[in-house]
């Protein structure tokens, strides 16, 4: 192991990491994995580009997820060395993938220059198989550096933020031939910077095209999106759950004024703390502020449901609306599918026995048993809403599910309260931008402490509230009825990026072997 090498192994992993948000330099997603490809294609064996992979991936799982110590600390009720240990196996866990891509780098770059160009499939593959092994944790992919550059990501509608990934590691590999072009011959690289400029100008110049021809069309429908910020300390207090009705109703009813009339009113996760579903002063309280703002409300509560003797608890989205004569009636439900481990269950409880659930109030959440969009009652007609609870904004495919099953607007309602003043409030909001994208309809997101969003359908921010204080957004979606690639398809290019990748490394594989035997029988 090199001095030269490993410096360049962490230079990658520094400049994803400023890549990513906060920071967000994205113009260094197009070229942070370069470092890495060097280090792995010269390193001496493929043992040793694993290494230099897996210190790269733990350093920018370090700098991507400290957030993740906080959280496990203040509301896990863990010790800080404790949690600092769990964090790293994770981090060391999430720094395989950068290993094996690295590895396999190497190995490619042996077998000559057109094999090397697999290697953005390659980082797909692995990008795609961290988004379903273990339950998955697709959090801060590659492609997320460009959520604030709308005129390079409408290539998502094709090929999902997957597809945007491929395309910034295809110009670090370029980048890469480049600086060993010119490093042996002296001589500018001009064949790799004619296809870097074609492939950029190629992307740029849809999204240019695309954004430039946008209207709003379509069927509209008035939302009004409120952030509480309950502080995680009090949401789940008995004597509080009374007055944080009343924080979201005082916001709701200031929503309404400056609006006039609205068609649909989003609180965020948890925003009822108590279990709507059973009767009582609290559920009683809740339709009565409804009815009085005479507006359809969507908001998160935890519910319920009988198995056997005993119960099973959901994290779910409440869809009521005022029905005349003071009534309301409940329109609709939907109970969460993708849990977050550890956050509303532990996985392997009998050997994690110490580490307790982060979500308080409720036991252990279980799964919801499907898809479903909840449909709200406008002038203009029904609309039909893709609820996402928290964490299940960031699965493309899940998302992509409500969508291919009729979901005029995606409502993402979420609290990350669990994450304090971090980096993760942004990461989290640079994921579920894509969905806008990917599937080309509007996204309404719904944050307990921040951020509350409206998301067109090009992925550009058109309202936003600042982390940590009491906010409402009022806005006009539209809904257009018009179905991307990518809705129909599907993560066609990930997967197909997974098999080729598997194929190049089982031919590796096979050819060394075959090498060797050779030499054996010489």
């Amino acid at each position: 192991m090199t001095k030269k090498h490993l410096l360049l192994s962490l230079l990658s992993a520094l400049l994803y990491v400023l890549a990513t948000p906060p920071v967000a330099l994205s113009l260094l997603g197009w070229v942070c994995l370069a470092p890495l490809i060097a280090a792995a294609v010269e390193a001496g064996t493929s043992r040793l580009a694993f290494k230099y992979g897996f210190i790269a991936g733990l350093a920018a799982s370090l700098g991507l997820y400290y957030w993740l110590v906080f959280t496990m600390h203040t509301f896990g009720g863990l010790a800080y060395p404790l949690s600092f240990l769990l964090f790293l196996l994770l981090a060391a866990f999430l720094a395989l993938y950068w290993a094996f891509f690295a590895c396999f780098a190497h190995l490619f770059y042996k077998k000559g220059y057109w094999l090397s160009l697999l290697l953005p499939l390659l980082w797909v593959a692995m990008e795609y198989l961290r988004g379903w092994l273990f339950t998955g944790f697709p959090w801060a992919l590659l492609g997320y550096t460009q959520h604030g550059s709308p005129y390079v990501i409408q290539l998502a509608e094709f090929v999902g933020v997957y597809g945007v990934s491929a395309l910034l590691v295809l110009v670090s590999v370029l980048v890469y031939r480049m600086w060993l072009g010119f490093r042996s011959s002296g001589r500018f690289p001009l064949k790799e910077m004619v296809i870097i400029l074609l492939l950029v100008t190629a992307d740029v110049g849809y999204g240019f095209f695309k954004v430039g021809s946008f209207e709003p069309k379509g069927r509209p429908l008035k939302v009004a999106l409120v952030q509480g910020n309950i502080s995680q300390g009090q949401k789940w207090q008995e004597g509080f759950q009374s007055e944080t009705l009343d924080i979201y109703h005082r916001l709701s009813e200031e929503a309404l004024r400056e609006a006039g009339r609205l068609d649909l009113i989003v609180w965020p996760e948890t925003a009822a703390p108590f279990y709507f579903q059973e009767p009582g002063a609290l559920t009683t309280k809740l339709l009565d502020l409804t009815a009085a703002l005479d507006s359809p409300l969507l908001f998160g509560s935890p519910a319920y449901r009988m198995r056997g003797r005993g119960f099973t608890y959901l994290n779910s989205a409440y869809l009521i609306a005022p029905s005349g004569s003071g009534a309301v009636k409940t329109l609709g439900r939907y109970d969460k599918l993708h849990l977050v481990p550890f956050g509303e269950y532990v996985p392997l409880k009998s050997v994690l026995f110490f580490v307790s659930k982060l979500t308080e109030g409720v036991g252990d959440f279980s799964a919801g048993e499907g898809v479903k969009s909840l449909v709200v009652k406008t002038p203009s007609g029904d609309v039909a809403l893709g609820p996402l609870i928290c964490y299940e904004g960031i699965f493309p495919g899940l998302v992509r599910q409500f969508v291919k099953g009729g979901a005029d607007v995606l409502v993402n309602i979420t609290n990350d309260g669990w994450y304090g003043r971090t980096s993760a409030p942004y990461q989290h909001l640079s994921a579920v931008i894509f969905r806008a994208v990917e599937n080309g309809v509007y996204l309404l997101r719904a944050a307990n402490t921040g951020i509350t969003a409206i998301v067109d359908p090009l992925g550009r921010v058109v309202k936003a509230s600042d982390l940590f204080v009491e906010a409402q957004l009022n806005g006009e979606v539209y809904i257009s009825g018009k179905k991307t690639v990518y809705t129909g398809f599907g993560d066609i290019f990930a997967i197909t990026a997974f098999v080729i990748s598997l194929l190049a490394i089982i031919s590796c594989f096979y050819s060394k072997i075959g090498g060797k035997a050779k030499g054996v029988s010489k």
